[in-house]
């Protein structure tokens, strides 16, 4: 289960250390270090001091001092994984690589494991754990974390709210509504695929956002076939559907349906894509696309993820997103 003191605020620092011993950060840096050069009397008041604001030895510290980088473990669960080895969302193959690279670059290993192997890649010596994606909590509540092991969430947690840069859907969808709402659609509908998360704040969000706006607004879930997607357009069609946004593997597949439907784009309806815009620019019509920038999250993520591995304070943040517009968005 996951340690209260790695659910506490803002770590202690040497400075506070430094102030309540009143001495140097270089002196009590020296002393938690195992160093000489101070008096007895004055390491006793160090250590004194760093039991009384709870501080504990920076993790990349002990690492260095066991001749090894930092290690930052990341448990990513057996869902995400395999919409990254199919390739079926590139913003978490966008992601995985993004941190990894920013690690790398940051001088830190990284191990990526599934539910499987958690704790075999804990128990092999990790300095801060990642939960990636939305891990079962009944998993991450059965493994064994060494005290004070810091942990960064994706997501929420009985014990840990999620800790790290996270994407305001309220903001994205406004966006993805006033985009709608500038060539004059009435009636939206979201379309999540098999691979959306977060399913039910991103319906409040859009749903509150269309409120807003005066649009009508309807769920069509789909399976990211062609059957699936020809019953989900269908259904749409008998509702008077003008604006679509949702999750697609193959973004052409939804214009043949909707064209099939006898429904042209953006002269009917008008199309949002949430993906990372690499098959909607060469796609006719172009498709306008909402991308949650998986570099940019990964590179965000991985240097939270070090910083508190190394004990440094960090701030959330918001996690970045961009709207492309093309042609299924052209005005009617």
């Amino acid at each position: 289960m996951v340690s209260e003191k790695s659910q506490a605020g803002p770590r202690p620092t040497l400075a506070k250390v430094a102030l309540f011993a009143r001495v140097s950060t270089a002196t009590v840096s020296n002393v938690l270090a195992g160093k000489g050069g101070a008096s007895p009397e004055t390491q006793e008041r160090v250590r004194a001091a760093a039991r009384q604001v709870g501080y504990r030895v920076d993790p990349g510290a002990r690492a260095l001092s066991r001749g090894r980088t930092t290690s930052v473990g990341v448990l990513v669960p057996s869902s995400v994984d395999e919409m990254i080895r199919q390739r079926q969302s590139f913003f978490w193959v966008r992601l995985v690589d993004a941190f990894v690279t920013t690690a790398s670059d940051l001088g830190v290993t990284t191990s990526i494991v599934d539910e499987s192997q958690a704790q075999s890649m804990i128990d092999s010596g990790i300095d801060v754990l990642v939960l990636l994606g939305r891990t079962d909590p009944y998993v991450v509540a059965q493994l064994s974390l060494p005290f004070g092991l810091p942990v960064v969430s994706t997501f929420d947690l009985p014990d840990l709210p999620a800790n790290a840069p996270h994407h305001d859907l309220d903001v994205i969808a406004e966006t993805v509504v006033t985009e709608f709402a500038q060539s004059h659609r009435k009636a939206l509908a979201w379309m999540p695929g098999t691979a959306s998360t977060q399913v039910d704040s991103w319906s409040r969000a859009l749903a509150t956002a269309a409120a807003g706006a005066g649009m009508s607004y309807l769920e069509l879930p789909h399976e990211d076939d062609a059957r699936s997607l020809q019953h989900a357009i269908g259904s749409g069609a008998a509702a008077d559907i003008d604006a679509i946004f949702g999750l697609f593997r193959n973004p052409r597949t939804l214009i043949e349906t909707l064209t099939s439907n006898g429904k042209t784009v953006p002269g009917d309806v008008a199309v949002i894509a949430q993906s990372e815009g690499l098959l909607e620019e060469v796609t006719t019509p172009s498709i306008t696309s909402l991308s949650l920038c998986g570099f940019g999250c990964g590179e965000i993520l991985a240097t939270r993820a070090v910083e508190m591995a190394r004990g440094e304070e960090t701030e959330l943040g918001t996690a970045p997103f961009e709207l492309t517009r093309r042609e299924s968005t052209a005005t009617a």
